[in-house]
């Protein structure tokens, strides 16, 4: 992270990031239903946009990258499954806000992990 591009880089992905939080956010409080369609749209999105570093061959690069997409997209429904089901459940106040903390976290450490 030393270039300005890089910074640059960042700086967009942590604003996509905080956009896509808000949207889950003021969704899930909305309906539980569309909340947890846009989590899982949301969290999708971030897992694409913030790829993680790889040091392997070109050959192993790409096995990966198709491999963590795949599990990206059932890392993405899982969630979604699991929100829908706490926010039925559970007091919705409460799971929100657990699950804020826990997104932010989540999107921090792929930021900090992504490779451009």
């Amino acid at each position: 992270m030393g270039s300005s591009k890089d910074i640059g880089s960042y700086l967009i992905l942590a604003a996509i990031g905080i956009v896509l939080l808000v949207v889950i956010y003021f969704m899930a409080r909305w309906k539980p239903l569309v909340g947890t369609i846009t989590f899982g749209i949301g969290v999708g999105i971030w897992l694409f946009i913030t790829p993680p570093r790889s040091s392997s061959d070109p050959a192993g690069a790409g096995v990966e990258a198709s491999l963590g997409c795949i599990f990206n997209i059932i890392k993405s429904v899982v969630l979604s499954v699991v929100f829908y089901y706490f926010m039925k459940h559970y007091a919705p106040d409460t799971v929100l806000l657990v699950t804020m903390i826990l997104l932010v976290l989540y999107f921090g450490k792929r930021l900090i992990y992504t490779d451009f």
